[in-house]
């Protein structure tokens, strides 16, 4: 089988008029999201790649690129030397896999290292039932250097990347127990070895990436069972879940409805749906979705709380002098102010509202102005504790005469 390239739009740069070809293949060896960025880094460095999404899901990659020459063979040679594995797409999207596959390594290396954990439990009743240094060479050595030669190869491939990864730790940490325990046999003529160290982890680590893998294709095969119509339903169902904030009721009728499909048709699909979400008696959630949503739900809050705390330390140091002033001291002596200023005994907040700032303004307006009127400061005013009513009076009626002449005309018809 080959890869599938297909002529695409034309290209957004390059030759204007040249159509980009779009490349299908599958990628091997890729365990997690550092494996797919890597991919990714390599393919877009390419000459002519105009773009390159990896899925780690389906292990495969989609490549656009403008057409030149073997441009097929540089994409796969790319991946190769990323340290993965270029594939047919058509074995990427293979189905008909044992549920068991691959597990040949990973029996070969637990059944391996079992001789040297078992006697260990001999130390805890005072036994020693450890076996001697040649036959703990003979069945770590396999495992070591055989089944977990994975390992060396991800290693060197990363550290040729100039990156690093899990297969590299391990590599690394099992070879140092493994030859130390050489040293220790060799060289110190010590029995207190590591052989069973290095052995178990790689088996461990093998069964765990073994165990990812079976779940990993299990999910992949059952979303690719689906039709697109459930495809589609899946996905209307997440996003109202995401608006919902994470749940949905248990009722077909509504759930139909956020599907945009008929309750028979609904009905019909519902099974195959519903088995990637968690439904309880009267609800549907998504345990990643739910994840996902209190994680972003955290960092709206973070940055609320960020942003509250910097709005104000700004208001009070640029824009609100005023406010800034009335915090320092509370407003006292307001005995003869008009109505609309009168706060007998208040105190503007650390934190103060608009109606505050606003009513703050007002009277350092009006104290401005009878300051005018009458010749005295404010510190004489707050001596007094008041300020003389014709005063006050006079005062209201200048402020009112800069804001409305008319206003201001009245005002004064009324205090004669």
């Amino acid at each position: 089988m080959t890869s599938i390239a297909t002529p695409s739009a034309p290209a957004p740069s390059g030759t204007p008029g040249t159509p980009a070809t779009t490349l299908d293949l599958g990628v091997g060896g890729m365990t997690c999201a550092s494996c797919v960025g890597r991919v990714e880094r390599a393919l877009r460095k390419l000459p002519g790649v105009q773009d390159a999404t990896v899925n780690l899901a389906t292990e495969s990659a989609r490549v656009v690129f403008a057409p030149g020459p073997d441009m097929e063979a540089q994409i796969r040679r790319a991946v190769r030397n990323a340290g993965y594995e270029p594939r047919s797409p058509e074995a990427a999207l293979a189905q008909d896999v044992s549920p068991w596959a691959g597990f040949g390594p990973v029996a070969a290396a637990l059944l391996l290292s079992a001789p040297l954990v078992v006697p260990m439990a001999g130390s805890l009743l005072g036994v020693h039932w450890m076996l001697p240094a040649w036959w703990q060479f003979l069945l770590a050595t396999p495992v070591q250097f055989v089944l977990g030669a994975r390992f060396y190869q991800a290693g060197w491939h990363a550290l040729r990347a100039g990156t690093g990864n899990m297969d590299l730790l391990v590599a690394i940490g099992t070879s140092a127990g493994w030859g130390l325990s050489m040293w220790m046999w060799q060289v110190a003529g010590s029995e207190h070895l590591y052989f069973e160290a290095s052995a178990v982890v790689i088996a461990l680590v093998l069964l765990g990436k073994w165990l990812e893998a079976r779940a990993k294709r299990q999910t992949t095969a059952a979303i690719r069972a689906l039709s697109t119509e459930q495809i589609g339903a899946y996905l209307m169902l997440l996003m109202a879940m995401w608006n919902a904030k994470g749940s949905l009721p248990n009722d077909d009728a509504k759930l139909a409805r956020i599907a945009r499909l008929s309750l028979k048709k609904w009905k019909s699909i519902s099974a195959e749906v519903m088995a990637f979400f968690d439904v309880s008696e009267n609800a549907v959630t998504h345990n990643r979705l739910t994840s996902e949503l209190q994680k972003s739900e955290r960092q709206t809050e973070s940055r609320a709380a960020a942003g509250a705390k910097g709005g104000a330390a700004n208001a009070l140091k640029n824009n609100k002098p005023t406010v800034a002033n009335a915090t320092a001291k509370p407003v006292a002596g307001l005995k003869h102010l008009p109505e609309p200023y009168r706060k007998e005994g208040a105190h503007v907040r650390d934190d103060p509202t608009e109606e505050h700032v606003q009513v703050f303004r007002s009277q350092e307006e009006l104290f401005r102005e009878c300051e005018a009127v009458s010749g005295e400061t404010v510190k004489s005013y707050m001596t007094k504790k008041s300020w003389p009513a014709p005063v006050v009076a006079k005062a209201v009626a200048n402020i009112k005469a800069r804001a409305s002449p008319q206003a201001a005309s009245q005002t004064t018809t009324a205090l004669h």
